[in-house]
């Protein structure tokens, strides 16, 4: 018997709901724990011998603070792309997108230029370097696994073949466009920078593929 289709209708979600609250409480605590390791405890680089920052605890850890920045800003994300919020609908695809274009032509420094030119604004994307790229394809694929959920077009109907396949065949498309070109990688932007990494790329697609599988019917 087949499935009516009222079973998906969106239903409006409320703006202030308890899930909502702790997801944006998550995203203001990472956002806030990142810019006051920035400015307020990070030793500024630049300067010889070198400052400590305060709280000693904080400073101690170092760059492992974007860590839990980051960690507690993507699980707020997470959390708020539920259907039951209004931010639910899978938009971590387009935030990783914008995330990992931005570093790449703004940020990132060209190794191949001599002398090394000075790295992009903000600081604290140019100290994570290539760490850049796992926030943005983890927000990538967080965003097209919610997708996966039958509330939204890729989660139900053909929406979930196109999911699916599209997956597969961006992830199979990648690794073998890696090992076409794995003699030089410079060939073409994020794969030089990604190197072997690029194989975790592939497979990353290849699994956030099976998770539209499972709505396949």
């Amino acid at each position: 018997m087949p499935k009516s289709s009222e079973a998906f209708v969106d239903s409006p979600a409320k703006v202030f709901s308890v899930r909502f609250i702790v997801a944006l409480l998550l995203i203001a605590g990472g956002i806030g724990w990142i810019l006051y390791y920035y400015l307020g405890v990070r030793p500024d680089p630049t300067v010889f011998p070198a400052e400590d920052g305060s709280p000693k605890a904080i400073a101690d850890l170092g760059l492992w603070n974007y860590a839990i920045g980051f960690g507690l800003l993507m699980l707020g994300l997470a959390i708020s792309a539920h259907p039951s919020t209004p931010l639910g609908r899978g938009r971590g695809v387009v935030v990783g997108v914008a995330w990992i274009t931005y570093y790449y032509t703004v940020v990132r420094v060209d190794p191949s230029t001599i002398p090394a030119p000075k790295a992009g604004d903000p600081k604290f994307m140019a100290d994570l370097k290539d760490w850049n790229y796992l926030i943005g394809f983890g927000l990538l694929f967080l965003g097209l696994i919610i997708s996966a959920h039958p509330s939204t077009p890729l989660g139900r109907g053909r929406g979930v073949v196109v999911g699916m396949l599209g997956c597969f065949l961006i992830g199979l498309a990648w690794i073998c466009t890696f090992y076409v070109i794995s003699n030089d990688v410079s060939r073409l932007p994020i794969f030089d920078d990604l190197g072997q990494k690029n194989l975790f790329v592939g497979i990353g697609f290849m699994a956030v593929g099976f998770t539209f599988a499972t709505r396949w019917e």
